[in-house]
């Protein structure tokens, strides 16, 4: 069975509700590095970050479900300078992820490269989104 890593995770919760979704929706998925991660949560992990891997034949299905998800996400946050929900994620410019790009070209590993979150609107940069309304989870988004 060939597989495919579809994303990679900082933090075991946004993996697990990711991981949840994928099997809601009939598409069997395996999560891999959650403890390395959890285990060294202070410090950058060697591992790569937490991945989620599903079977390539399912690989199309998966990310179109993924693309949903993230958009019904973004579209539920708003930025905390303007009030917009134009929030695009994007990965920093920093000579680390340099570094992932080129070790993800030379030998087709898949660490994870820092990300920032930016407004579309007014340009405010964050390492992290506002928390969604107190419902967001409870809703069927896929």
């Amino acid at each position: 069975m060939e597989t495919v890593i579809i994303r990679t995770f900082h933090n075991s919760i946004p993996a697990q509700i990711t991981f949840g979704k994928l099997q809601e929706a009939g598409i069997e998925s395996y999560i891999f590095g959650e403890a390395a991660v959890t285990m060294s949560a202070f410090a950058n992990s060697p591992s790569g970050g937490i991945q989620l891997v599903v079977k390539k034949d399912d690989e199309q299905q998966a990310r179109q479900l993924l693309y949903e998800f993230d958009e019904a996400y973004l579209k539920s946050v708003v930025c905390s300078m303007c009030g917009s929900n134009n929030i695009i994620l994007l990965a920093k410019d920093t000579p680390g992820n340099m570094l992932t790009g080129l070790l993800k070209k030379l030998f087709s590993v898949n660490p994870a490269a820092e990300q920032i979150y930016k407004c579309g609107n007014c340009g405010n940069e964050t390492d992290s989104l506002p928390e969604p309304p107190e419902d967001y989870y409870s809703k069927d988004l896929l």
